[in-house]
């Protein structure tokens, strides 16, 4: 179990609790149980969120248009993706796109630094430490990956 304490945010106490093993789910219970007879006693209100780590829907637009942007870089410093015919070994070099990029680039860091083949089921953090390698790698070569979509 990680806990980062007691925020406050707008006013608001905020405890946010990870929790990664079900072994610490007593500890936890018990933690809860102090702070909101603490907080509840003091006249305040218990709110209780319970988030798993599968990254969202706006984490999986974002990672779209990261996509698309990662694509135009390409495309504007004239680099293509050679895709080969699994039939007759024909190869054709067409213009990067998202889904080429995310297919054939985001995909393939993702697997190898996880395990994982398919965006649906990364974490949330999972988006910006594959963004992080491939930034690393592109840069090497001169070029810089877009910085990651954000609505604020």
């Amino acid at each position: 179990m990680s806990s980062n304490g007691l925020l406050q945010i707008n006013g608001v106490v905020v405890m946010i609790i990870e929790i990664e093993k079900h072994t610490e789910i007593n500890g936890v219970l018990c933690t809860i149980d102090a702070q909101a007879t603490a907080r509840i006693n003091a006249g305040s209100k218990l709110t209780l969120e319970i988030h798993d780590n599968k990254y969202s829907k706006k984490q999986r637009g974002a990672l779209h248009v990261w996509c698309d942007m990662c694509a135009q870089v390409l495309r504007d410093h004239g680099m293509t993706c050679e895709v080969k015919h699994p039939f007759n070994n024909t190869t054709y070099e067409l213009p990067w796109t998202g889904s080429l990029f995310k297919e054939n680039v985001y995909k393939f860091v993702l697997n190898a630094m996880t395990g994982k083949t398919s965006t649906e089921d990364q974490s949330t953090i999972n988006p910006s430490d594959v963004a992080m390698v491939i930034n690393k790698r592109y840069s090497e070569n001169g070029l810089a990956c877009p910085p990651w979509p954000s609505k604020r």
